[in-house]
This record gives structure tokens, sequence and C-alpha cells, in this order.
């Protein structure tokens, strides 16, 4: 076996490198199953996700090459009245937080309303990856390409009735080029700016009076289960945001911190257990004082934010969330996000080999290219 099959692979991305025949089978296909480890997680914010499994303690360089993907979830976000300021500062700490001598990945797609150009979002993540030595892909930028040169319309890219993923055949077979291109793509070389000292959980399970595990194919977690009108005191510090399971759970959370009070709307129609991460739309500062209350109702009098993914149900709620931990930064992300410092390191102009690799990977194979798109 080859050193390049025997590499390890960490992905920290969404449903787009989740759905079957995309990103995560062609990396099974070609580094083996037991080298890809994927803990991507559907309807979530990909930054807030890698972000808080590195908090967690994820080892990341125990990896050769990590894959992250977020951009279209936070479109839908940034949509919904979320901060592009905050998002950005929370991105940049994460780029900040990685280390070097691991070749990061970050896929670029896009949802199907932000084709044609490159949004606030993805222009974010494109230039502090470029600053922090990451390798950003732009498959947006590749598809509309080649859609102009072959009269293809952007509703072809995208599966019927959805507005938030690539054909994933379509991505699965560029993600197969793309294995044999990554020994020539950039390590990280500067060293992290944030240690992982600067942030803190908090463990919300002793304070119920019932817990539940739920597994799923990619984890095992255990959570409380809390009812309305129970009250948790959250610690002093910057609160990112928070792990909870979506079966069961129809509530709303009243956030009262320091000179914020909003709700946070957790409502789905699911039937299985998954797993979800939320982060909060703009900078949260906890202290003497703040409490987090659940509710089977918005409170009417404070603005709403709405978690990824939320499916609206018929209100009162059962008013039942399941939480795990609480995430925090010892001091504002607004302030950690200035130690960001850009690289000396360029990595666009290899980038721009591997995107003409890319494109002249789907010239040659025109003709599935073709079938594949013919499929709604």
């Amino acid at each position: 076996m080859t050193k390049q099959l025997q590499a390890k692979v960490l992905v920290l991305g969404t449903s787009n490198c989740l759905l079957t025949g995309g990103v995560k089978q062609a990396l099974v296909q070609h580094f083996g199953a037991s080298n890809v480890t994927n803990i991507s997680l559907g309807g979530a914010s990909g930054t807030f996700l890698a972000l808080f499994r590195f908090i967690e303690g994820v080892d990341f360089t125990s990896y050769d090459y990590v894959f992250l993907d977020s951009i279209v979830n936070e479109q839908w976000q940034f949509r919904e009245g979320g901060s592009l300021n905050h998002l950005k500062n929370v991105a940049t700490v994460l780029y900040s937080c990685l280390p070097p001598g691991v070749t990061y990945i970050y896929l670029g797609f896009c949802s199907s309303p932000r084709f044609h150009r490159a949004d606030p979002v993805e222009q974010m993540h494109r230039s502090l990856c470029n600053g922090a030595g990451l390798n950003f892909i732009s498959f947006r930028e590749l598809l509309v390409e080649f859609s102009l040169l072959h009269g293809y319309q952007q509703k072809d890219l995208f599966p019927l009735a959805d507005a938030s993923h690539f054909k994933p055949a379509l991505i699965g077979k560029l993600i197969s080029c793309l294995c044999t291109a990554l020994p020539s793509l950039h390590k990280k070389s500067t060293p992290a700016l944030v240690d992982r000292d600067m942030f803190f959980t908090q463990d919300l399970k002793p304070f119920a009076a019932t817990r539940v595990t739920h597994t799923t194919s990619l984890r095992t977690q255990e959570y409380g289960i809390f009812t309305t009108k129970s009250c948790l005191v959250p610690e002093i510090g910057c609160l990112l945001g928070f792990d909870f399971a979506v079966l069961d759970t129809e509530a709303f959370l009243h956030v009262t911190a320091e000179g914020r009070s909003f709700s946070k709307a957790l409502h789905f129609k699911a039937d299985r257990p998954w797993m979800k991460i939320a982060g909060f739309y703009n900078e949260t500062m906890t202290g003497p004082g703040s409490c987090i209350r659940i509710a089977c109702q918005a409170d009417a009098n404070d603005p709403t934010e709405r978690t990824e993914a939320t499916s609206p149900l018929k209100e009162p709620l059962s008013g039942e969330a399941r939480l795990a931990s609480f995430f925090f930064s010892r001091v504002p992300v607004s302030e950690l996000s200035k130690l960001y410092r850009v690289a000396d390191l360029q990595v666009e102009p290899a980038l721009a080999d591997l995107h003409d690799k890319l494109a002249s990977f789907m010239e040659d194979h025109l003709a599935e290219m073709m079938d594949i798109l013919a499929i709604n």
C-alpha cells in the first residue's frame, strides 16, 4: 500500500460530506474506510462544528489531511439574520487554532441561490483560508465555468427540490480526482496562534434529572433532558454554542446574558437521534445573573435566532430539550480573532493549478458528467 493510501483523513463538514455517492464515498474508496474519520454534521455550521470538536480535544495533528466544509449552511444562516462579523470572528479563531504540519482542504460548495457569484460568506472563508495557509477549493467556480461552457443551467447541477447540495455523484467524481492531487497541496506551516486552553466546556448533564444516550454511525453522546421552565446557569465567558439532540427536542432557549436577551429555536421534525451543534449568531457574553431557560414558546419581546435546519412546528411545543454541553471561549472571540496573522506562504498559485486539473478532468470525462447531470 502506498504512503498516500495509508494517509489518515479527518472530515469536519456538513451534509455535503455525508451524502451517498459524494465526498464520503470518494474518500473511503481512495483511502480505505479505516483511514477516514468523518464526524460531519448535517444542518449545522461547519465552522462552529470544527471549533467545538477542537475544544473537545480532537487531535488534528494525528491526521495527514483535514477536510472542512461550512459555506452552504452559513449562507442560509446569514440570510436568517446571522451576523457575518461574528461568524468571521469565529472562523478567524478556528483557523488560528489549527496546528501546523497538516494539509487542510476547504471544500467550497454553495447553495443554489448563491451559485453565480461568490457571496460574502464564501469570500470571507476564501480570504481567511488563503491567509492562514489552508487550501480553499471553489467547486462553485468550477461548476459555473463548466455550465457556461456546455450550456447547462443552474438547476441542472442540483438535485430536484434541493437547493443545498450539488449532485453528489458529480462531487464524488471531482473528489476522486482531487485525491490524486492532494500531495501537491500545501501543509499549514505557521504555528497555531490560539491555544486550546483559551476555551472550556460546561457539562450540562449533571443538572438534568433524566439522561438519555443516543448513538449514530458517527458518534455516541449522552444528553440531559430539560423541560419547560428548567433554568441553566451558564459559566462566565463568551458562550459560543452547544451540543444537542434533535429527537424529541421541541423547545426554545430563552437566553439572558450581559447586554443580550433573545430566544433560540430548537424544534425539528425528526424520527432519528440526529446530533447537532448550534452556534449563536452574535457574540454572547455571560456573567453573574445570566440564565438560559427552557420554554415552549419564543419570547414575544425578544428576537429569535433560528437554528440551522429548524423545521417550524405548531406552537406551543412540548418544551423538552436534550442538551449535552455549552462551549465557551475565556475571552470574547472578537478579541481572540485579533491574534490572527496572515502567513507568508501563498497557497493560491498551487490552487490555480489544481483548479485547472479539475476542470480538465471534467472535460476528459464529459460523457460521465453529462450522464450525471441528466439525472434529477
